[in-house]
């Protein structure tokens, strides 16, 4: 897990998928949104095609 103060060294060819719940407590139901990506000498090698921006209507 990643957090703050946490030790682990991200260094290149390590792979991480990043998520977030975003939880509705009047009905109970969840939404999970994440990312797939590897870290590089430069930057992350990005895996995932969805947008990571919220839309609201």
């Amino acid at each position: 897990m990643i957090y703050s103060g946490n030790p682990l060294v991200m260094t290149p060819g390590m792979v991480f998928f990043v998520h977030i719940m975003i939880p509705d407590a009047s009905t109970g139901l969840v939404a999970g949104v994440g990312q797939t990506f590897a870290i590089a000498d430069g930057a992350p090698e990005v895996f995932s095609d969805l947008p990571v921006e919220l839309y609201c209507r």
